[in-house]
């Protein structure tokens, strides 16, 4: 926190996940994440992030037990389920402990506008000159 009461946003937590498509096909595409206050981002590999998913309103997040290699995971949020891929166990617990930690989570983003302003004076001829 500064001076003022208000905490610097901070990467919580990256790295490579695979995700399934949201569009509900059985795709699955790699992506560069990142975890900043309550917002979940997203990049193919430009690292022009995108906003993923908002953790304000999640409800959970959790293991899929299913999975073979353990590194699937889900993120339901209040109105869809998001499913990833950790490369290990061990990532998977860091995203699971990071996103869980992060719920309920809501950024709020004061900008401060600082202006500089130049001035040119020009003096105008007096319209009334003194003889």
């Amino acid at each position: 926190m500064d001076d003022s009461g208000h905490s610097e946003l901070k990467v919580a937590h990256e790295g490579w996940l695979t995700k399934q498509s949201k569009t509900g096909l059985p795709n699955w595409n790699r992506r560069w994440f990142i975890l900043i206050g309550g917002t979940l981002y997203y990049s193919k590999s430009d690292r022009s992030y995108m906003n993923f998913a908002e953790l304000l309103h999640a409800k959970r997040v959790e293991a899929v037990s299913s999975d073979g290699g353990g590194g699937k995971f889900r993120l339901v949020l209040a109105d869809q389920t998001l499913e990833f891929q950790a490369a290990s166990v061990q990532a998977r617990l860091g995203w699971m402990a990071q996103l869980e930690s992060h719920i309920g989570m809501q950024v709020r983003v004061t900008l401060t506008l600082t202006l500089t302003l130049t001035l040119t004076l020009t003096p105008h001829p007096d319209p009334h000159p003194d003889p």
